[in-house]
């Protein structure tokens, strides 16, 4: 059994002991992340949310920004639905949280990006505010007028080299 975690191999429950390999593992939670069901939810989600921390993509220090109370149940409410997604994941493949762990560990896991950043912003406070700050990006690049996100985004850079949205939130943001 020690032999089969460090190779990144699991057992498919109800299976003759079968090896569910830890690209293959990789592959079915990747496919679960994007599931239009799924990445709607967070897209409403994010959309709904993002032009809340505005705030982070208009100052020079994103870790001077001193971090309303809102934001941490917006991260909850968001850890609750990738949890959520998880869960069911976990019980239609028969697998436990442990052996994604021991996935995660493994070369496998590189084949699953899109769900390692759902996952990550799920688990990460700082990954969460870089995903709204992507998404509050998103919707700025797609034309959302900027009284829907509260007149905030009025005084930020515009896109490029200057612009301070999720990449200056990189250095740390204090929580």
């Amino acid at each position: 059994e020690a032999g089969r975690e460090e190779r990144g191999e699991s057992w498919r429950a109800g299976s003759a002991r079968m090896p569910l390999e830890a690209a293959d593992l990789a592959a079915k939670l990747e496919e679960a992340f994007t599931r239009p069901e799924f990445t709607s939810a967070v897209s409403d989600f994010a959309n709904k949310h993002c032009h809340q921390f505005a705030l982070l993509t208009t100052v020079a220090d994103p870790s001077a920004v001193e971090h309303p109370l809102r934001w941490h149940e917006l991260y909850r409410e968001y850890t609750d639905l990738v949890e959520s997604q998880l869960e069911s994941f976990l019980a239609s493949e028969g697998v436990s949280m442990d052996e994604v762990r021991n996935v995660a560990k493994s070369d496998g896991w590189t084949a699953a990006a899109t769900c390692v950043d759902f996952i990550v912003a799920s688990i990460e406070y700082e990954s969460f505010l870089n995903l709204m700050c992507d998404f509050l990006h998103l919707n700025s690049m797609d034309g959302v007028d900027s009284d829907l996100l509260g007149g905030k985004l009025e005084d930020a850079p515009e896109t490029g080299s200057e612009s301070r949205g999720p990449a200056a939130l990189e250095g740390g943001i204090a929580q």
